[in-house]
């Protein structure tokens, strides 16, 4: 496993353009997930078995990242910003887990597993396909300073923040 680890990890930096931004890490996850199917980095599986070395992992590949957008049901999407709101942060990636994500995210059907107020965008540009053709990283990066919520505003004359001085010793 470990072996073959190291060759997907050549494989996905080794693209052009990239597939991955950064390489799988056999980590204490890694090696919990493994020893719970009996397996361990130095296990040998058969030619062709497919091995899962991770339970989540923000080391996926652009074929592992799917855009579902369309598919989200208007209702998730208005209660998701509406939680967004009301935390008072600018930008924010929440992570549903749902059995079905075209139907509304109730207690049967899925959870909000975290909400990232600093989510990796890259994750939305290294997809599998596109579906539409557009870069939805771009597309939130193009509305942050439309709608100025991305831009900074400094003051016309900024006050130093610190004042260095020599003093005589």
């Amino acid at each position: 496993i470990r072996a073959l680890v190291a060759a997907e990890n050549r494989r996905r930096l080794g693209q052009r353009p990239f597939s991955a931004l950064s390489p799988l890490r056999l980590d204490r996850d890694a090696l919990n997930y493994l020893k719970a199917q009996q397996l361990s980095p130095r296990s040998r599986p058969a030619k062709g078995c497919s091995i899962v070395i991770k339970r989540a992992v923000n080391q996926n590949a652009a074929a592992d990242n799917h855009v579902i957008t369309a598919l989200v049901h208007p209702s998730t999407v208005a209660a998701c910003s509406r939680l967004v709101s009301n935390l008072g942060v600018r930008l924010a990636g929440i992570d549903i887990l749902a059995r079905d994500i075209a139907e509304p995210l109730t207690r049967e059907n899925g959870l909000i597993g975290e909400i990232n107020t600093t989510p990796g965008l890259h994750h939305h540009d290294l997809v599998a396909h596109r579906g539409d053709g557009r870069s939805i990283a771009a597309g939130i990066i193009e509305h942050l300073f439309a709608t100025r919520s991305g831009v900074v505003r400094a003051p016309a004359k900024a006050e130093p923040v610190a004042v260095l001085r020599r003093v005589a010793v």
